[in-house]
Parts: C-alpha cells; sequence; structure tokens
C-alpha cells in the first residue's frame, strides 16, 4: 500500500532539480545554448 511513497519522494526531488538546476533553452540557437551551458560549468566564453 505504501511502495507509492518512495516513487512520489524521487519524482518530487527530480522535479525541483529540473525546476532549480536545469536552464530553459527554448527558443536559443545552439550558440545560445553553448554559451549557457559553457557560462554554468564556469568556463569564459570563447569566439571562435
Amino acid at each position: 500500500a505504501y511502495s507509492f511513497l518512495p516513487f512520489a519522494v524521487v519524482c518530487a526531488f527530480v522535479t525541483a532539480f529540473v525546476a532549480i538546476l536545469v536552464p530553459e533553452t527554448a527558443g536559443l540557437s545552439l550558440q545560445e545554448i553553448n554559451q549557457v551551458y559553457t557560462r554554468r560549468a564556469g568556463h569564459p566564453h570563447q569566439d571562435d
């Protein structure tokens, strides 16, 4: 009967993780997405 509880806890944790830490990329070009992830990783942006 309580086997659903661990599943619900994991789903809540994953939802919070995605909402807080994963950046929105809708409507961005591949270059802009690359810049977002490069900045988040702590690397300075370099133009090719």
